[in-house]
């Protein structure tokens, strides 16, 4: 940060320091309060929330693993949109497919009508488990929630195009 500073006083136009800068504190934020939980976790006075929050830390650091890890008990404890979301995604990132299929799951009981592509992410997880006709079911009500979305989506994403395709195929 120091190094930062000078280099900002030496040259005040120079703006590719606050992209760094930004990065370094947020770590410091993140270190500080794994830190704190971690504390908590050793006295075993940790809540949901803060192995939710944790898990979160560590994911936002790049151990995901160890978020992962964290965060599988407590998918069927968290009863709010955000965490399933939340969770799915680190899941997802993971590729731990079972943990983010059942967090994708409760998120969607929770927002049925909300999310087309979490819909889509459900139908991915589907298809590479070989449950393709529960796939296509999970990709039609994302669709029904936002065509433009997933059709673009259908554009970049090359496993989604290959489960949806036969429901684009005319019949003849």
């Amino acid at each position: 940060l120091e190094m930062m500073d000078y280099t900002d006083k030496i040259d005040p136009n120079n703006r590719r320091t606050a992209g760094l800068r930004n990065y370094i504190l947020r770590i410091r934020e993140l270190t500080a309060e794994v830190a704190r939980l971690e504390g908590l976790r050793r006295e075993k006075k940790l809540t949901d929330r803060d192995v939710f929050m944790l898990s979160r830390c560590y994911f936002e650091m790049g151990r995901t693993m160890e978020a992962a890890q964290l965060a599988r008990g407590l998918i069927d404890k968290l009863t709010d949109r955000e965490s399933q979301h939340a969770l799915a995604t680190m899941f997802l990132e993971a590729h731990l497919d079972a943990d983010a299929e059942r967090a994708l799951n409760n998120y969607l009981k929770l927002n049925p009508q909300g999310d087309a592509n979490a819909w889509a992410d459900l139908a991915k997880l589907q298809h590479r488990s070989g449950r393709k006709q529960a796939a296509q079911q999970s990709f039609i009500q994302g669709y029904q929630i936002d065509r433009q979305s997933l059709f673009q989506r259908l554009q970049r994403d090359q496993e989604l195009y290959e489960l949806a395709a036969p429901l684009f195929q005319r019949r003849k």
